[in-house]
């Protein structure tokens, strides 16, 4: 089986911030649902249809993303033998340095809804993949026109 997408970066500059290019890296999310659609792992834990659960008392299950219902009526307009990938996407922000600076980052992550949540659950099954590395930036550089309230409020907003 091939290894995981390789990296990318772009190098984005904002027009409030000229001076404090930030660079994003990041995976193809296209290529990552290939590679964990095809992954033997998930064998036998990946879902490729809906499907309906109901308890005793008749009231409806839901305990995995293909028992809901939109998964259901978006099956209902795919063609004969096609399926839905159901993309989960994660994001949580990390510290890169802790002693050395301030460094921050959000790191987001991917995964499959077809993949069993048990195997989800499970940190050494790597369900979830890290897609990519988006820069958190305090624009120290950066001045900002207005009054001392606006200036303090500028580089959150720009940050978020």
């Amino acid at each position: 089986m091939p290894g995981p997408p390789s990296w990318k970066s772009d190098t984005v500059t904002l027009k409030e911030a000229p001076d404090e290019p930030q660079t994003l890296y990041w995976r193809d999310p296209v290529e990552f649902a290939h590679f964990l659609f095809q992954n033997p792992d998930f064998d036998g834990d990946m879902a490729y249809a809906p499907s309906w659960v109901f308890s005793s008392d008749g009231a409806q299950v839901y305990s995995e993303m293909m028992m809901g219902n939109e998964w259901h009526f978006q099956q209902s307009l795919l063609d004969e033998g096609s399926t839905i990938l159901g993309i989960i996407l994660a994001s949580d922000w990390t510290h890169l340095t802790s002693f050395t600076g301030d460094k921050k980052m959000h790191a987001i992550y991917i995964s499959l809804g077809n993949i069993s949540k048990n195997v989800c659950w499970k940190h050494n099954m790597c369900a979830w993949l890290l897609l990519a590395k988006v820069p958190i930036c305090k624009f120290p550089k950066t001045p900002f026109p207005g009054n001392k309230t606006e200036q303090k409020a500028i580089p959150g907003i720009l940050g978020q």
